[in-house]
């Protein structure tokens, strides 16, 4: 058991490395003075009811250690404006998030399977969230009250939705399915969503109809992913002045040439018209600051 500033930590696991070291949070005074908290490297869970009524938190930093957040764990945070929740958490307990009022957005990592009822209840002012692709049940509840939620994408691994999932989302006009229709849980899913609402659907997309869930039916064409033509690195050994990039192209095509550090997130630096066989581009400022760079070139 470990108290630090009466933060209540405590040394659940047997390994030996981890000796000495907290790996699961159990409870954040109500009443702890300050507006921000980091959790412990090392930690793995947040435990039930941990952050509970914690109404002077205003960012919490969670590391990449954590894999779950337990059932009510950040409940009545009602000053929590924004949270990101890292990579490595794969479940999120039941009213996790409820009533935090003041959060407005919050990205769900790819890795997270398994979402509580009633997770993000009455979160008034979320108006952004997303979905990930290995999630497969959207649980009872989860986002209902959600007052400011405009738009929701259901991405095509999501094959049941729970009552009351979406009801009194008041807000919510476009709600888009990645895949085929899931079954929806009982005659409240969106109970209370503005009648103008409308269901977007890819084409091939099955088990929709001329309405689904009640709302018109709009049919759309898939996305196309863009095409990438090359990734290159550079400015991670040798430090240069310019960078020239030669790429194959074709007239009245476009391509953005982009640039990023992890290969995950990308900028683009700037969009030029293509010629015939092959197009040159040159930067002028390359990253030189020895942690290298990637950039690729789209086709838009």
């Amino acid at each position: 058991l470990f108290i630090d500033n009466l933060v209540i930590t405590v040394d659940g696991t047997d390994d030996a490395d981890r000796d000495g070291l907290p790996d699961y949070v159990h409870t954040y005074p109500r009443g702890k003075t300050g507006d921000n908290y980091t959790i412990p490297d090392g930690v793995t869970s947040i435990g039930d009811y941990a952050f509970n009524e914690c109404g002077n938190l205003r960012s919490i930093t969670i590391p990449d250690s954590v894999t779950s957040i337990g059932d009510f764990a950040f409940k009545y945070c009602t000053a929590l404006t924004s949270i990101t929740i890292p990579d490595s958490v794969t479940s999120i307990g039941e009213r996790a998030f409820r009533d935090c009022s003041k959060l407005t957005s919050i990205t769900i990592p790819d890795g997270v399977t398994s979402i509580g009822a009633g997770a993000f209840y009455q979160c008034y002012k979320l108006t952004s969230i997303t979905i990930p692709d290995g999630v497969t049940s959207i649980s009872i509840g989860v986002f209902s009250r959600c007052t400011s939620l405009t738009s929701i994408t259901i991405p095509d691994s999501v094959t049941s939705i729970g009552d009351w999932a979406f009801a009194d989302c008041e807000s919510l006009t476009d709600i888009t399915f990645r895949g085929n229709a899931p079954t929806l849980g009982g005659g409240n899913v969106f109970l209370r969503v503005p009648a103008n609402a409308k269901v977007y659907i890819y084409e091939g997309a099955s088990g929709f109809g001329g309405k689904f869930g009640g709302f018109s039916v709009v049919v759309q064409k898939k996305p196309v992913p863009p095409k990438i033509i090359s990734v290159v690195s550079s400015g991670d050994i040798i430090p240069m002045s310019s960078l020239t990039i030669t790429f194959t192209s074709d007239i009245g095509s476009n391509y953005a040439i982009e640039r990023s550090r992890d290969l995950v997130n990308w900028v683009t630096v700037i969009i030029i018209a293509g010629e015939e066989s092959s197009t040159e581009f040159t930067d002028n400022e390359p990253i030189n600051d020895g942690g290298g760079v990637f950039y690729r070139i789209r086709e838009e």
